[in-house]
């Protein structure tokens, strides 16, 4: 999710009907440039260069939307042919990369594996979630800010947040063996952060995370390194 005003322009985006590292192309309606969905960065026209702000935004299966949110409403999809959806057929299989297919190797995991990636200064980075059966977390540092993921299998839900290092070595910031994560000595939860009654709360800032294949945030991000999350026993 992208702020649609940069440098006092609100923008209006459109499908262009174009892939590039086969990812979606929206085009603005003002200028008329073209704009990586992955990237969030103007790639072609007028607004070159430039890069929308990447909104924080949580990843939930609509039932447990409905559970949280009783009078959510679902942004209704046109109804699909006799055929059904032409990407069916992409999503099933494990060594088609892109919808018209092209080569793609890593030694590290599976191109089709769906990781949750994120940006933080210069870094990239993809937590694998393919084999997670419950809830997983992750602590990442050594960037310039220390990163929290926490994961929900059953509900689909992922979250981010981000500390300064200096913070996070001083509460002691880590992942459990259970896949729990700890600070200052006590179990640290998505739902206190958010309420702000965990410690320190208020030095949390929330993450913008994003969900993926493999091969296409490293396609963007040659140089991504994986994390492997702890799994809840």
């Amino acid at each position: 999710m992208y702020a649609a005003t940069l440098k006092d322009t609100r923008y209006t985006f459109e499908a262009s009907g174009s892939l590039w590292k086969d990812a979606l192309v929206l085009k603005d309606r003002q200028t008329g440039s073209l704009w990586s969905q992955v990237s969030g960065k103007a790639i072609d026209g007028p607004a070159l260069g430039l890069e929308l702000e990447l909104f924080p935004s949580e990843f939930i299966t609509f039932g447990a939307l409905k559970e949280k949110y009783p009078h959510a409403k679902l942004l209704s999809k046109p109804e699909l042919g006799k055929d059904g959806s032409g990407y069916e057929g992409y999503f099933s299989d494990p060594n088609r990369f892109g919808m018209f297919g092209r080569a793609f190797e890593s030694k590290e995991i599976g191109g089709k594996e769906q990781v949750l990636a994120f940006r933080i200064g210069r870094d990239a980075v993809a937590l694998p979630i393919g084999n997670v059966k419950t809830s997983a977390a992750a602590v990442i540092g050594q960037m310039d800010r220390t990163v929290a993921v926490f994961y929900d299998a059953r509900t689909g839900e992922s979250v981010g947040f981000s500390l300064s290092n200096e913070a996070a070595s001083e509460g002691k910031l880590k992942v459990e063996m259970d896949g729990s994560v700890s600070f200052m000595g006590e179990k640290l939860t998505v739902e206190g952060l958010k309420s702000r009654k965990a410690p320190r709360a208020d030095e949390f800032e929330s993450l913008p995370l994003i969900t993926a294949y493999w091969f296409a945030w490293k396609s963007f991000f040659p140089d991504a390194q994986i994390v492997e999350m702890t799994k809840a026993e």
